[in-house]
């Protein structure tokens, strides 16, 4: 009886950690972020933030003045690789596809900012409440 019991904890140990949970969807990535701030070469604060959308089904969208963008995520790693639906909507186009996640809080304020693996550039979001 000892051994199955063994045997049932080793079993849900492995069963849990091939159920993938990235330690990035813990901190939250889903959910909607405004994006304000932005660096290629220059530093550049926007005039209007459009909402950037992580759905749990990673999908997403940008909701830009005219049309929303239609993208695809997926984290690898600590890197968050973004597709998107047509690749003239995209404001990430600019750069790269793969960027390096961090998270932080300022004054009870969420924080994601995405920085190009290929490039310096990077986009800073701040999460809607």
């Amino acid at each position: 009886m000892k051994n199955n019991s063994i045997i049932f904890v080793i079993l849900l140990t492995l069963c849990y950690s091939c159920t993938g949970q990235n330690k990035y969807d813990e901190f939250g990535i889903v959910g909607i972020w405004r994006l304000c701030k932005e660096y290629h070469n220059i530093q550049a604060t926007r005039n209007y933030c459009p909402e950037v959308v992580f759905s749990d089904d990673k999908s997403g969208t940008i909701e830009d003045i005219d049309d929303p963008s239609v993208f695809y995520w997926k984290i690898e790693g600590d890197i968050l690789i973004i597709n998107f639906q047509k690749e003239e909507e995209s404001f990430f186009y600019k750069q790269s596809d793969k960027f390096h996640i961090e998270f932080y809080e300022e004054q009870g304020i969420e924080f994601l900012k995405l920085t190009s693996v290929e490039t310096s550039g990077w986009y800073l979001l701040m999460k809607k409440k």
